[in-house]
């Protein structure tokens, strides 16, 4: 089902700003563009727009890399002070995580040294009877 309101030329719009790392309270409710619970609604009622905005996330996290390259040369320069900059950092990796978090998330690794062994005991055996 479409949402009669939704027009394709702000939608991209819509993608390219998401994509350029800005939130949708930075741009809903300006320039022609919709209010936050629209554009939600565009997205529940349009699975292309809804994936659109999703790689558009995914992009955006590009944009953490150039700032995060930025803050440490402001650094370097004397320009910012490092728990400033530190501060900062821990924000924009943060979000690089959430937009991106099969590039920018929290690795596992669950490889093991040794052999894996797994006991599974269907015949209650192995519990404890109090006497």
């Amino acid at each position: 089902m479409s949402d009669p309101m939704f027009r394709q030329d702000i939608a991209d719009r819509i993608v390219e700003l998401i994509s350029a790392g800005k939130f949708l309270t930075d741009f809903c409710g300006k320039d022609d563009i919709p209010d936050k619970s629209t554009v939600w609604r565009w997205q529940d009622a349009n699975a292309e727009f809804a994936a659109q905005c999703a790689r558009a996330r995914e992009r955006s996290a590009a944009e953490n890399e150039r700032a995060v390259a930025e803050l440490g040369n402001a650094v370097a320069r004397g320009e910012l002070e490092a728990d400033a900059a530190r501060v900062k950092l821990n924000c924009l990796t943060w979000l690089a995580k959430v937009r991106a978090p099969k590039v920018y998330g929290d690795k596992i690794d669950i490889r093991t040294a040794g052999p894996l062994v797994i006991i599974k005991d269907f015949t209650g055996a192995n519990e404890s009877s109090s006497e």
